[in-house]
């Protein structure tokens, strides 16, 4: 009978253990970082020039097989001066995740909103970000139609933002430390053997 429990203590210890050791596969690190910036959505975030205060619409990242980031984000906006106001803003960075070198929280213009702004700082140029503003083009019989784009811009980059949660002060934590261990993912990948 003692072995019996013993044995039951024992793999009861050694099933905790492996638990609590468990990996999360890179899909499953993309899954849980676009949990966290989910809670974004619905939330207004006023850009550093303060000009606009867009509400995210939504905000999220993919990765490719070869380690590429992809990051979508787009927000509703009014656009001042227009004769049809409301408008939509998209960025979109794509990046090597193994050229991220820092991860830090960026100082928000303004402080108080629930959205606070993560700073990945990248190898030089290596990041590249498309912006496009679309909004209606035209009146018609009082009416706005013909949505289409307005504003494109392209330009290299390196540094990229993520937008998270300020609600949970560990939220910013959380974030950064799920975008090391997916950068250590694809650098462990694409050099095995590396230092």
């Amino acid at each position: 009978m003692k072995r019996i429990i013993l044995s039951f203590a024992l793999f009861g210890i050694f099933a905790t253990s492996f638990a609590q050791n468990a990996t999360l596969t890179k899909e499953e690190t993309v899954n849980y970082i676009n949990k966290k910036l989910a809670e974004c959505n619905e939330h207004k975030k006023t850009p550093s020039n303060g000009k606009l205060t867009p509400t995210i619409d939504n905000q999220s990242i993919s990765l490719s097989d070869a380690g590429l980031i992809s990051k979508t984000l787009a927000r509703s906006v009014t656009l001042s001066g227009a004769d049809c106001p409301n408008g939509k803003l998209y960025d979109y960075e794509k990046f090597n995740a193994a050229h991220i070198v820092s991860i830090e929280a960026d100082k928000n213009y303004d402080e108080s909103e629930a959205v606070g702004t993560i700073k990945l700082t990248l190898l030089p140029n290596t990041g590249h970000q498309t912006s496009t503003v679309e909004a209606y083009t035209r009146v018609l019989m009082g009416r706005c139609t013909d949505w289409g784009e307005v504003d494109r811009s392209e330009t290299k980059s390196s540094v990229a933002y993520l937008y998270y949660l300020k609600g949970d002060p560990t939220n910013f934590n959380k974030v950064k430390k799920a975008i090391e261990y997916l950068r250590d993912l694809v650098k462990a990948e694409d050099d095995p053997f590396g230092g």
